[in-house]
């Protein structure tokens, strides 16, 4: 290592030899430079060097048998030798530093703040959305815009606070709460049957049912009484609840399985004419080859038309069975698009009576379902 201007340290030293003196002489002599001399004994002295003539003073003690000791250093000079000697702990340290002052520079955990209702995922794949996630520089966060955004693209937010605190980015948010609706007093009523059924369950939750499990209503029938007390002592209220009942619903058709029908080819002649004084004048005339057709007349214009559609006969024969599973789905299905999804199937009849070609079907499907419907009191 080369020192240059740098290498002016400073170095106690102790030497000992039975004439002090003369080594002091000597390096005098070979222009060594000491400061600081102190005699400890008759044999011992202690002195300040430079560091530039340690070798010279080691070489010239080796010659006259004196031990010298260093004692101390001071100086650039030794701390330039002990930063080389610690360089890479030093550099580590510098470099962890450094490490650590560019990390911080990032937002490495989202923690929210919110009401139960409002759930912190939603929040965090909201942020997600706008590209603000772990790993972000502080500097591509605008804390006011972000709350602005937010407050603009979420109608159920009320309040929306987001802060910075180390590599954290903490939201605290509050949730919109629609003021309860006061609902309008109702006037009394009663409860009726929607239809005709059998009773299964009632659950009245305001008013006297007056019908029990089991059952069989009409119709119209009142199911639960737009009233509440003892006898002597009953107020009106409107009635409330559900009443559970097995419903029937019974269907017929008679439909073909064998014999023969007319259908359209697709093949079309139209011819097109006028009329003057009672005489056709053809612009447009096919020759009509069909054997069999549907002749159709359009003379709602001042150009008439002619319109020639072949048919042709079908024969068939179908499967009875088939016929009647097919129409009774569509029947069932019909049937239960009509009510509530609430509504189920509990059991289903098909009775089929085949009369050479003709397929006679007898259908009864039993649905539980809700037959409550109010009914106001006049």
């Amino acid at each position: 290592m080369s020192l240059g201007k740098y290498a002016s340290g400073v170095v106690k030293i102790k030497i000992q030899a039975i004439a002090p003196e003369r080594i002091i002489n000597l390096f005098w002599k070979s222009d060594i430079k000491v400061r600081n001399i102190t005699r400890i004994d008759i044999s011992t002295i202690i002195m300040d060097i430079d560091w530039k003539d340690y070798n010279k003073i080691k070489e010239l003690c080796s010659k006259t048998d004196a031990r010298v000791t260093v004692l101390g250093r001071k100086g650039v000079l030794f701390y330039l030798l002990l930063v080389k000697r610690h360089l890479s702990l030093i550099g580590g340290c510098v470099f962890f530093v450094a490490v650590m002052l560019f990390l911080s520079t990032f937002i490495w955990s989202i923690e929210i703040e919110s009401d139960k209702y409002l759930s912190p995922y939603e929040i965090r794949q909201k942020l997600y959305s706008y590209g603000i996630k772990p790993g972000i520089l502080k500097s591509k966060i605008d804390v006011k815009a972000l709350e602005d955004k937010m407050l603009k693209d979420s109608d159920n937010i009320m309040y929306f606070r987001a802060r910075i605190e180390g590599a954290t980015l903490k939201i605290a948010v509050g949730e919109r709460v629609e003021p309860p609706q006061i609902e309008e007093a109702k006037e009394s009523g009663d409860i009726v049957a929607a239809m005709d059924g059998q009773v299964i369950e009632i659950f009245s939750t305001a008013g006297t049912p007056v019908v029990e499990p089991g059952d069989i209503v009409k119709k119209g029938q009142v199911l639960i009484k737009g009233e509440q007390g003892k006898e002597g002592a009953t107020y009106p209220v409107h009635a409330e609840g559900k009443v559970i009942a097995k419903t029937f619903h019974e269907y017929e058709k008679e439909m073909q399985i064998s014999g023969q029908r007319s259908e359209p080819t697709g093949n079309t002649i139209k011819n097109a004419y006028i009329e003057v004084l009672g005489k056709k004048i053809y612009l447009k005339k096919s020759l009509n080859k069909f054997t069999n057709y549907d002749r159709i007349l359009d003379d709602k214009g001042h150009i008439k038309y002619e319109i020639y559609n072949e048919i042709k006969t079908i024969y068939f024969n179908l499967d009875p069975q088939e016929l009647a599973d097919k129409t009774s789905e569509e029947f069932l299905k019909k049937t239960m698009e009509s009510f509530d999804k609430s509504a189920k199937l509990i059991d289903k009849t098909v009775d089929k009576e085949v009369n050479e070609e003709y397929l006679k079907l007898r259908m009864v499907f039993v649905v539980e379902m809700d037959i409550a419907k109010e009914q106001s009191v006049e």
